[in-house]
């Protein structure tokens, strides 16, 4: 038997190497650093759009309503997703009420749990310092950083995908009974865990990894007994009963949910999300910066003891996860963090082996140094390409210079002048800074919120007064306004939701709306984009309309019937 052949890199036995003193105090100094700037001003921006504000307004409405079953978003029947992550944020809610900073905690905390499980997995394959040098960079990558502090499915995804794999590969190479079962009672849960949060993508990714990966390693005998009769049944326990409960309310549910939410969405372009084939070679590098600048030495080093299981295991899981959503008719940049810890786990290594080396490189941060300049460059001219940064956006100004320094400063450090582990500290201390200003910096990055505007109106509208959208869906209304809200001539992904049920009393058309404001009245409070203003008021020439303010090129209107003197 064979299957420990793999494990000659580590340094310990895990039990031993995992509960003594240096593993809490990793566990202590990863939480230390990376929890303060995961939290840091995580309120300091109303909630995007249209994102955040969906899964926001999603779980308020199931608080509103008791109905824990169906997700509805403006009272619309909503079945794009899984309840998971709305059961999570509805808790929240509750114990918190409807903050920014508190909505946002559930999803911080899966960003940390995904950087302690990389380096719990990491201290047992590798070695101590390569699980640090991989928790490290996997927390201070840009894209995993500012995901871990957005209101998405992804991360919460990606981390339950993370640990079954983990907890997978550590199953099938347990020789102790007990925590063999345990290991796969484990990859069990976070499989279902997977699929309650966003559907059958997360059982798609884990089973097609070990598939592959099985196959080619000749792992099949090991894997099995995986205990497939008892597992099965607690995956069912998990995941049927909500598929069911909704299917049985709603008899239309299996095929939105299961043919267009996940067939259709990945081989068409129904969602109107297609891009390139290779769309995410330049996140996946921005992504990781600036640890994605030595990614070809990396993979290469991994690739050179491909033959051991472990490493064949991480390369085929990013190759999959890579290619899968890649050749996907539906792409979209938080797709690709599946791959974040593998990839951090390659690179922690490669990153060890080099400090260990008792020979390193004469420049081995050269590729660092070249794409550091090139950033640094980018954003020094970044004016010249995006001129509204000058115009706009130019609140982004110095955030953008702030950037320039820091990748300079990367340069600096990565020049042979210094020390290799004096080098890598002053790179990750750059890469920290990085992650400090695009804290303050993400507030005017996301599309302008409503929630100034929806404020005036909830303060001056009397209760009766009806809130209006017109002709959009603005995402954060119902949520800052904590209503339903009447949307006119404007469906989008509301449109399945109003074909099933009658949504015609607050899901209107122009026509009925503009008899609505001849027949009532009441005044109304309208969301209005300044482009179609006109068209409005034209429209309804026999009521005035009072423009109360105007932000970010939308304009709240206060609706009064004419009086007319003869």
């Amino acid at each position: 038997m064979t299957q420990n052949t793999n494990k000659q890199e580590t340094q310990v036995p895990f039990i031993q190497n995992t509960y003594n003193k240096t593993f809490w105090y990793d566990l202590f100094l990863l939480i230390l650093l990376f929890a303060p700037l995961y939290f840091l001003f995580l309120g300091n921006r109303p909630f995007a759009t249209p994102d955040e504000a969906r899964y926001v307004e999603i779980p308020r409405e199931m608080l509103a309503t008791g109905d824990w079953i169906t997700p509805r978003l403006n009272g619309v029947k909503y079945f794009e997703k899984p309840p998971l992550l709305y059961w999570v944020g509805a808790v929240f809610q509750y114990l918190f009420g409807l903050k920014e900073f508190a909505m946002r905690i559930p999803i911080v905390l899966f960003g940390l749990t995904g950087i302690i499980g990389t380096y719990i997995f990491g201290r047992h394959f590798f070695n101590r310092k390569t699980a640090l040098y991989a928790a490290f960079i996997l927390g201070s990558s840009s894209l995993y950083f500012v995901l871990s502090r957005l209101i998405i499915l992804d991360m919460a995804v990606s981390t339950f995908i993370t640990l079954s794999l983990f907890s997978f590969y550590r199953a099938q190479e347990e020789t102790d009974l007990k925590k063999r079962r345990l290991f796969y009672t484990l990859f069990t849960l976070f499989c279902a865990f997977g699929v309650l949060t966003k559907g059958i993508m997360a059982l798609v990714v884990t089973g097609s990894v070990i598939l592959f990966w099985a196959t080619y390693a000749g792992r099949w005998r090991y894997i099995f007994p995986a205990y497939l009769p008892s597992n099965l049944i607690l995956f069912l326990v998990i995941t049927a009963p909500w598929h069911i409960l909704a299917s049985l309310k709603t008899p239309e549910f299996a095929y939105k949910y299961f043919i267009v939410e996940h067939f259709l969405r990945y081989t068409t372009t129904l969602h109107l999300r297609h891009q390139p084939v290779w769309f995410f070679i330049p996140i996946l590098i921005s992504g990781f910066l600036p640890w994605s600048a030595i990614f070809f030495q990396s993979f290469r080093k991994a690739y050179s003891d491909f033959k051991k299981p472990l490493y064949s295991f991480l390369i085929i899981w990013f190759a999959f996860v890579f290619i899968f959503f890649s050749i996907s008719q539906s792409k979209l940049i938080p797709y690709i963090l599946p791959l974040f810890a593998p990839t951090a786990l390659i690179v922690g290594h490669y990153l060890n082996d080099l400090i260990s080396n008792g020979t390193p490189l004469k420049w081995p941060f050269k590729n660092i140094t070249i794409l550091s300049v090139a950033c640094g460059i980018a954003a020094l001219t970044a004016t010249h390409f995006f001129p509204e940064l000058n115009t706009t956006k130019i609140e982004l100004l110095p955030y953008v210079k702030a950037l320039s320094i820091c990748f300079f400063s990367i340069v600096f450090f990565s020049l042979p002048l210094l020390k290799l582990k004096k080098q890598v500290f002053g790179i990750a201390l750059s890469s920290i800074a990085i992650m400090l200003i695009l804290i303050p910096a993400s507030p005017h990055i996301q599309r302008p919120s409503l929630n100034t505007l929806i404020k005036i109106a909830m303060k001056e509208k009397k209760p009766y007064e009806p809130i209006a959208s017109y002709m959009a869906y603005f995402q954060d209304l119902p949520v800052y306004a904590n209503k339903t809200v009447m949307v006119v001539d404007a469906k989008g992904e509301l449109e399945f939701g109003t074909l099933i049920e009658d949504t015609s009393s607050w899901m209107i058309s122009n026509a009925a709306f503009q008899k609505e404001l001849q027949t009532n009245t009441v005044s109304y409070w309208i969301f209005v984009r300044n482009d179609i203003i006109n068209k409005l008021k034209n429209e309804n020439p026999t009521i005035q309309m009072n423009i109360i303010a105007c932000e970010n090129n939308v304009c709240l209107i206060k609706s009064k019937k004419k009086k007319f003197s003869f």
